[in-house]
């Protein structure tokens, strides 16, 4: 069986009952496969046309299934190359079996491919006319992608569809005879492809019941032609379901508002754009030439324009006062002061500071608010999931639609086949942990949980399950199914290539497609809409410039790197974001200072207690006792600056130079090689006893197995990590709760996964719908085991989440740090 799609509406128990009985129908079949006898490969091997095949004599008791077996091929491929076993084999009968497999062959094709391209398996007939409607490819596309192949196609040829960001390389293909297929000529109501009309990226409209081709130009506001032009073979009527492209319509520009406002005396275009809160890049962009240098009674430009926010931001450029800022916006400091609690008399560069908008700024009229939890909206909707919280221009949207069937299609590895050939024995008196049907089924019963909850708050879902493990063929052949091109989700798959397939695929069709496990970045940079659920590195840069001030303020940072080589551009971009939010200097307690003028002094076996102490080295600089000894409840500053050490050529020298006996002394260690961590932590905690020594591990110390929790507690390690569950919570206990009840036994990281993808996707879908991929990015919810916060990866509609726990070892135990809002 070589995928298994089966439809459930409102019933997500029925899932779990037709797999259960099909594995115990394979089971059974599989014992009454094993009485058969075992199959040699044929040592007859024939050349037709061109390529190497077994030849194969079929003898009593043997199967297609069980010869496909023997020779690692599949009962489709057989199939194809011998078309009349379709009807039955019998005795005697010769079957020619391909040397290298379909899969094999598959697979060395996408490996080497100089462009993207998904598989579509031909149906008897079919030619490159009726797959360019199908998938709304120019036809040229298609057949310069399969040179080799001609039209009419036979059933079974796998025919690539190529990616829309293949057409530049396919444009070389310049030895292609287009074929003359035998089909009638479109109808009049149809006119030509036009690959120059623009289209709305990555959107498809699905056709509903009642809806013609004028009613859908009309609903978009676009020309009927043009709507005809964008989608091959579009006629006046369409059939539910239909996906089209729709053309992109240019909005006229309106022509932007101004005032024009006298500079008054001692005035800046600082102070002018926070009067009506602009920002001063506003003024320039609506004045050219316009420089900072402005006189009495010149004329500025002042666009009018909405602005949400309160306060204007001002990022200080180099330490200064905050009079000075006051002066510059000219307004009191005490302003300042109010809308900044805490501030400082002295600004550091980088330091943001609120500036309040003056009474001239054309505040936008905020959005009512709405209740935080999605699960609280609507009475008798349940309370036992996360929440979700939704930024205010996407609240007016923040409704469920109880009308609308929903239909999500999950991709998951049973590898059915493995179930059709046990050794059932063998498999009832062994241990089974690592039997692949075995690994994603709590995946699997985690979406159910999720699904049963999302029904009960009213959403009706048609649940397509497909079996999809590492098989190109497989996967190819579940793309053959129709029912795909409808999808208004697919979770899944979750092996790399096979994925790549099927994104491929959800691209053309504009089909959100969720990757449940990987950390490739190269999903949400290749394909189109994409949601990678696992977070990018690239995020934690962010977080670590809340948690140092956060957990670390004046703490003496360094950062260990490996080489000086490797991850480059990361290491550089860390090296920033530290520098950006480590302060430029620190102030330190003469008292203290004094205090250790007094212990290094004792070293000495001359000390006399009644002499003045020596002077001493703090922080490489020279600190004199009898100076300190008349301010002694004063503090001396010191500068601040990130001391960056390259493992493989400076050891931990640096470190022992510089580490400070009076503060923290935070280490930042990038590396994801285990061995080198070991033993950098090994060498910092010899002298932890003798330093405050604090450890931040980055990029990816999750995924160390065994790390010593001695060694971690002692250094108070902290690190990101996308995955932690934390027990104590009632809403986790509840969806263990239901685990044991329903399936008796534990969720484990994967149970989780599944039920978090899949409450968050379909909750998604459910409440806001159409907007679905605009608003995502604002729909943030707290799952089992991370936050889910969704941000737009900058290309094609795809999304990543941002969202990372913060892990710190303590006391020998694992604790979450929370972070300022």
């Amino acid at each position: 069986m070589l995928f298994l799609i089966q439809v459930f509406s409102n019933n997500s128990y029925q899932v779990k009952k037709f797999i259960i009985s099909l594995m115990l129908l394979l089971v059974a079949i599989s014992f009454q496969a094993q009485q058969n006898v075992s199959i040699e490969k044929s040592q007859i091997v024939k050349v037709k046309e061109g390529k190497r095949y077994y030849v194969h004599m079929v003898l009593a008791g043997q199967t297609v299934y069980s010869i496909a077996k023997a020779y690692e091929s599949t009962v489709d491929e057989i199939y194809y190359e011998n078309p009349e076993s379709t009807q039955g084999i019998s005795i005697g009968d010769q079957l020619w079996i391909p040397v290298i497999s379909k899969e094999t062959e598959l697979n060395k094709e996408l490996k080497f491919a100089d462009f993207e391209f998904f598989y579509h398996i031909t149906e008897s007939g079919e030619n490159y006319k009726a797959l360019s409607k199908t998938y709304n490819i120019p036809e040229e596309y298609i057949q310069k992608a399969n040179t080799e192949i001609k039209a009419p196609f036979r059933e079974g040829e796998y025919i690539k569809i190529p990616a829309e960001t293949a057409f530049n390389k396919l444009d070389g293909v310049s030895d292609l005879r287009i074929e003359v297929e035998p089909e009638v000529d479109l109808p009049a109501e149809t006119v030509s492809f036009d690959p120059n009309i623009p289209v709305v990226p990555n959107f498809r409209h699905t056709v509903k019941p009642g809806e013609t081709t004028a009613s859908i130009a009309m609903e978009y506001e676009v020309d009927l032609k043009q709507l005809k032009a964008v989608n091959i073979g579009l006629g006046n009527t369409v059939k539910p379901g239909d996906r089209l492209r729709i053309p992109q319509v240019k909005k006229k520009k309106e022509k932007p508002e101004y005032i024009n406002y006298r500079v008054k005396k001692k005035e800046t275009l600082y102070s002018i754009s926070r009067q009506y809160g602009l920002t001063v890049k506003d003024l320039f962009i609506a004045n050219e030439g316009l420089t900072e240098d402005i006189d009495e009674g010149q004329i500025i430009r002042i666009p009018k324009k909405e602005v949400e926010d309160e306060y204007l931001v001002f990022t200080v450029p180099s330490r200064t006062r905050l009079n000075k800022v006051a002066k510059l916006y000219g307004i009191p400091a005490y302003e300042i002061r109010d809308a900044n609690p805490g501030i400082e008399n002295r600004l550091s560069a980088g330091e943001k500071v609120n500036i309040p908008k003056g009474d001239k700024a054309i505040i936008a009229k905020p959005e009512p608010e709405v209740s935080d939890s999605i699960v609280a909206l609507e009475e008798g909707h349940e309370t036992e999931t996360p929440g979700a919280k939704i930024e205010m221009d996407c609240r007016k949207i923040f409704k469920s639609d109880t009308q609308r069937v929903f239909k999500v299609a999950m991709m998951i590895p049973f590898y059915l086949e493995e179930i059709e050939e046990l050794d059932t024995a063998q498999f009832l008196l062994s241990e089974q942990d690592n039997f692949d049907p075995f690994r994603f089924v709590k995946f699997y019963e985690g979406a159910l949980i999720a699904i049963d909850s999302l029904e009960k708050q009213g959403m009706h879902i048609e649940l397509y399950v497909y079996d999809v493990d590492q098989s190109i063929t497989k996967t190819a052949k579940v793309l053959k199914d129709r029912n795909l091109r409808q999808m208004d989700l697919i979770i899944g798959p979750f092996f790399s290539r096979n994925f790549d397939q099927v994104a491929l695929f959800a691209g053309n069709f504009g089909i959100p497609i969720v990757n449940p496990f990987s950390y490739r970045d190269e999903i949400v940079q290749n394909y189109k809409t994409v949601f990678k659920v696992n977070p990018g590195e690239k995020y934690q840069l962010e977080i670590l410039q809340k948690l140092l001030p956060a957990y670390y303020e004046d703490a003496n940072v360094f950062l260990i790197t490996q080489t000086a080589y490797k991850d480059a551009d990361k290491i550089m971009n860390l090296q920033h974001a530290i520098f950006e939010t480590i302060p430029f200097e620190v102030h330190i307690e003469n008292r203290e200072l004094y205090e250790l003028g007094i212990d290094i002094a004792k070293r000495d076996e001359n000390y006399n207690p009644n002499r003045p102490l020596p002077v001493f080295m703090f922080e490489e600089r020279e600190i004199q006792p009898d100076i300190l000894s008349m301010n002694m409840d004063g503090t001396t500053a010191f500068n601040n600056r990130l001391t960056k050490i390259n493992y493989a050529v400076d050891s931990l020298h640096p470190f022992y130079k510089k580490a400070s006996p009076l503060r923290e002394n935070l280490v930042i260690v990038y590396s994801d090689n285990k061995a080198f961590v070991m033993d950098v932590m090994n060498r910092l905690n010899e002298h932890r006893d003798t330093f405050d020594i604090q450890l931040i591990g980055i990029p990816s110390w999750d995924r160390f197995n065994e790390i010593d929790q001695y060694q971690a507690s002692n250094l108070n390690l902290t690190y990101f990590t996308s995955s932690y569950v934390d027990y104590k919570q009632e809403r986790i206990q509840d969806v263990i709760y239901k685990f044991r009840e329903r399936y008796k036994t534990e969720p484990g990281i994967t149970g989780f996964t599944g039920f978090d993808v899949t409450y968050y996707f379909l909750s998604s879908l459910f409440y806001i719908d159409k907007r679905f991929e605009r608003c995502v990015s604002d729909f943030s919810m707290d799952m089992t085991q991370n936050i889910y916060h969704f941000t737009d990866a900058g290309k094609d509609h795809n999304y990543e989440n941002k969202g990372w726990n913060i892990l710190r070892y303590n006391n020998l135990k694992l604790t979450k740090l929370r972070l300022p809002e």
